[in-house]
């Protein structure tokens, strides 16, 4: 009769299984990672600043897209739902021409929502009811202030004319969307007491 070596076949169950699940499902790398990847071997140092922002723009624009899509299906008062086709709409637009010029600067910008937008996407549908509308306002607050740094960072520093030209274009509404933002906070805290 054969004798078998017990733990040594376990070990060897393990690596196998190890090796079959890893083989099985391969890392998925987020669009923005490889929009950023793309970039860093075409630019130089000066133009690749240009880059990282056209990236970090497109990612805002499809974060903001999926996140006022939800607002408007999941939102309890319709100002947040009003808010949300506002941010889509004007993100969408945004987008359409930030994606138009990337391609005239041959700039790799991502084409889904990326991980961290997947993340804000997933936290912000798992709120219920009205903790829903407080939580979408103070998001669109953070998100747009941040948003506003970026481009009036970009207007001053930005190398490239066409870019610079965007970002002013790009910036009334994003102030705009943080105003209407803001007062969906207040209005959500107050229904809140």
């Amino acid at each position: 009769m054969l004798k078998t070596n017990v733990p040594a076949v376990y070990f060897l169950s393990f690596i196998f299984s190890a090796i079959v699940i890893s083989c099985g499902s391969p890392k998925v790398e987020d669009s923005k990672t490889i929009a950023e990847d793309h970039n860093e071997a075409k630019f130089d140092a000066a133009d690749a600043k240009d880059a990282a922002f056209i990236t970090d723009a497109a990612e805002i624009n499809l974060e903001e897209i999926a996140l006022g899509n939800l607002a408007e299906k999941n939102g309890m008062m319709p100002e947040v739902q009003t808010l949300g086709n506002l941010i889509r709409e004007d993100h969408l637009n945004a987008l359409r021409k930030l994606r138009a010029l990337a391609f005239k600067k041959s700039i790799s910008v991502p084409d889904s929502l990326t991980q961290k937008g997947k993340q804000s996407y997933d936290n912000l549908m798992a709120q219920p009811g009205k903790d829903f509308d407080r939580a979408y306002a103070g998001l669109m607050v953070e998100h747009h202030k941040k948003a506003i740094d970026k481009f009036e960072f970009a207007i001053k520093n930005a190398k490239d004319a066409d870019i610079v030209a965007w970002a002013t274009l790009c910036l009334p509404a994003l102030k705009h969307h943080l105003d209407r933002s803001m007062e969906c906070q207040l209005k959500s805290d107050k229904l809140r007491e």
